[in-house]
C-alpha cells in the first residue's frame, strides 16, 4: 500500500518576517493600551509570547504556532485599533494554510 503523501507548508523567511512583524505590532498595542477585548488581555499576551517564542525557534512546531495564531486572530479580529495588525497576521497566516474571516 503506498504511503499517503501529505502537504507539507514550510516557514520560510519572508513569512516568518511577517508573522512576527504581526505579533510586534500586536504586543506593542495590547501592552501600551487599555482597550476591550473578547478574552482576558493577560491570555491574549500569553498567546502572543508564545507565538514569538515558537517563531525564534530554528525548526518551529508548525501545528502549535496555527492554533496559536488563530487564537489571537479570533480574539483580536473585531478590535478597531488592532484592524493594521489583524490584516497582517490574516495575511501571513495564508502561508500556513489559515483563512481568518
Amino acid at each position: 500500500m503506498p504511503t499517503p503523501r501529505i502537504a507539507k507548508v514550510g516557514l520560510d523567511a519572508d513569512v516568518r518576517t511577517a508573522l512576527t512583524e504581526a505579533l510586534n505590532q500586536i504586543a506593542a498595542i495590547l501592552v501600551n493600551s487599555n482597550i476591550a477585548l473578547p478574552q482576558p488581555k493577560a491570555e491574549i499576551v500569553e498567546l502572543v509570547g508564545e507565538g514569538q517564542q515558537e517563531l525564534k525557534k530554528k525548526s518551529p512546531n508548525l501545528t502549535k504556532l496555527r492554533s496559536l495564531l488563530s487564537a489571537v486572530g479570533g480574539s483580536i479580529q473585531t478590535v478597531a485599533s488592532m484592524k493594521p495588525a489583524y490584516e497582517t497576521l490574516k495575511e501571513a497566516l495564508t502561508f500556513l494554510g489559515i483563512s481568518l474571516p
